[in-house]
């Protein structure tokens, strides 16, 4: 049976045998960007990969000394997923284990797979509970296909996939793609793989992933797909080889195909997730947003008797975005600074960072904000140039908190409280935050040179650590905050 979801954007449809998508139309162009199969070249739509991606070795494997067979990509595409919870834009199937998954994979499990529509996104959630009374091994991916062209005046060469880095450890793989530990270096100029059909003449492509997303682009229109991931060992790229195939498949897998010429033991294979007995594993993308100052970090540094300063990026909740973001985590940040030569190079910086949303509003009528900083005995002292200036005046009007998919928590800067539009601009990101069900994260940063009076910074700040789910602090910060010496006794007193 077809299931379809929809909403202003887009319209999805999933067959229930395998979960599998069948569908995914733009509402506005009426462009199927989804492989229909043709089984001219490939059949398949965008498979679930479960409980191994990937050829096993004359298709079986072993455990506990006992020999079962796998299907290529395993079996959950043979199966009937139960619907379980349908709304117009996101729907739940379940895939139960059963006498005949059995004859496959002996695990007592419940596999879920979420379809959610959220503006022009199709966010898929894999959900897999281990009922079993033993560890559970497993791997999973994906497998869609993408119309390539999207529309018919394009060619296939007109159309390029983007990474975000220039060089890709690339896995080789036998003839018959099995596993053989082998890699090499793949360069792409510009973070860019431009395709040609030749690209698949041996079979798929496979790169080891410490990434999160790839976007599929035509260099004669602006339509593209961004296909996000985490927690994914190796991403594949792959069409039908040696054929002018219409499409390609973009592959997020955590794990890989039999070793070369050996029969896999599920408790040794490579890449394998390891589920402990009654245990879940859920794989979703949560994002951070953080909001607050983005400033420029002049430091200072005396040579030859003259002090000089250094322009850096800075701001304590763009350092947190940055610092999720190298953390692995999926972050965006928005700020705001003046229209001067400072506000641009602190845009141009910041784009460096390479984060997953980036808005840096500019404020025509005011001045970006400077911290001076210099070192004395080692420890770093703070002077603000900051009055009236473009970092704590944010237009937090002008965002729509819904276009951030998989947001999870918002982390709110403190400096801001110092200022009254600071305050209103504040208390709009906590009802913001709070209205859409998201974790709140308040950053308790002290700075002795913005606030003079440091009872009005506990009495400013007291309202939003009340209401903070997550609270950020250094150990001096929270001796200052709550007056107590002991860590353990700060923390248990807010």
């Amino acid at each position: 049976m077809i299931i379809k979801i929809e909403n202003e954007c887009l319209a999805v449809e999933i067959n229930q045998l395998g979960a599998e998508l069948f569908s995914i139309k733009s509402k506005k162009t009426d462009t199927e960007y989804l492989w229909q199969g043709n089984s001219e070249y490939w059949a398949g739509r965008a498979p679930v990969l479960f409980p191994v991606c990937g050829r096993m070795t004359d298709g079986k494997y072993y455990y506990k000394n006992k020999e079962y067979p796998m299907p290529i990509h395993g079996f959950a595409k043979l199966f009937e997923f139960e619907c379980d919870k349908k709304a117009n834009s996101k729907v739940e199937l379940i895939l139960n284990s059963n006498e005949q998954t059995k004859e496959y994979y002996p695990f007592d499990f419940k596999f879920i797979m979420t379809y959610e529509l959220i503006e022009n996104t199709l966010k898929i959630t894999h959900q897999i509970i281990n009922n079993d009374n033993e560890d559970m091994y497993f791997s999973f991916g994906a497998h869609p296909g993408f119309n390539v062209p999207f529309v018919d005046s394009e060619n296939f060469e007109d159309y390029y996939i983007e990474f975000s880095k220039d060089c890709l450890d690339e896995i080789v793989f036998s003839q018959k793609c099995y596993y053989t530990g082998e890699m090499r270096k793949l360069s792409i100029p510009n973070k860019v793989l431009n395709l040609n059909h030749d690209l698949f003449n041996i079979d798929a492509r496979f790169f080891e992933t410490d990434t999160d997303s790839v976007y599929l682009k035509s260099t004669k229109s602006d339509r593209s797909i961004k296909v996000t991931y985490q927690d994914m060992t190796c991403l594949g790229l792959w069409h039908k080889p040696r054929t002018d195939a219409p499409y390609v498949c973009i592959e997020p897998w955590h794990g890989v195909p039999a070793d070369d010429g050996k029969i896999d033991n599920l408790q040794t294979k490579r890449q394998m997730i390891v589920l402990s007995k009654q245990d879940c594993y859920t794989n979703s993308y949560q994002m951070i947003l953080s909001i607050g100052e983005i400033l420029a970090d002049m430091v200072g540094e005396r040579i030859d008797g003259t002090m000089t300063f250094k322009s850096f990026c800075g701001g304590a909740p763009f350092n947190v975005a940055v610092n999720a973001k190298n953390a692995g985590a999926k972050v965006g940040f928005i700020g705001c600074v003046g229209k001067d030569p400072i506000g641009k190079f602190l845009t141009l910086e910041a784009g460096k960072a390479s984060l997953d949303s980036l808005k840096i509003q500019v404020d025509s009528k005011r001045n970006t904000t400077l911290a001076f900083v210099t070192l004395t005995d080692g420890e770093r002292d703070f002077s603000f140039y900051r009055n009236d200036t473009a970092d704590y005046n944010i237009d937090i009007d002008s965002v729509n908190f819904n276009d951030y998919n998989d947001l999870s928590i918002v982390h709110l800067g403190s400096l801001m409280l110092s200022e009254e539009n600071g305050k209103v601009l504040a208390q709009k990101v906590v009802d913001k935050t709070k209205s859409l069900g998201k974790k709140l994260s308040f950053d308790l940063n002290f700075r002795k040179d913005i606030y003079k009076n440091f009872l009005d910074a506990v009495n400013s700040y007291k309202p939003f650590v009340e209401q903070a789910d997550i609270i950020k602090f250094s150990d001096d910060e929270l001796r200052d905050y709550t007056g107590k010496e002991d860590i353990i006794e700060g923390i248990e007193s807010i």
